[in-house]
């Protein structure tokens, strides 16, 4: 499966976005920028515009194509995370107790 990295200098520090063709694979916070950019993919490049305008306060939503690799336990945290709405907080307790995992 070929893939494509692109990185976005936000004001929280440098994102790493993977992603294939069709799909984002991955988004980090990493020190400093690889040289591992490429040719990218349109996902890849609608996710960087997207999180540009989020940074910008011109975006609350994503939508963007996801397919997030992890464990069945960091799926289920990142959907739960998905239904946090734009400008609220949630614990990791709070997460925990959704995920039917309060101890986790």
């Amino acid at each position: 499966m070929q893939t494509y990295t692109s990185y976005y200098k936000s004001s929280l520090g440098i994102l790493k976005i993977v992603g294939d063709a069709d799909f984002i694979l991955s988004l980090d916070f990493v020190e400093k920028e690889g040289s591992d950019t490429a040719e990218h993919a349109f996902c890849v490049q609608e996710c960087v515009k997207q999180i540009d305008e989020y940074f910008k306060g011109k975006r609350k939503k994503f939508f963007l194509n996801l397919a997030p690799r992890g464990t069945e336990f960091q799926k289920s945290v990142w959907r739960e995370l998905e239904k946090i709405p734009f400008g609220k907080v949630a614990s990791y307790g709070d997460i925990a107790r959704a995920i039917g995992k309060s101890n986790a």
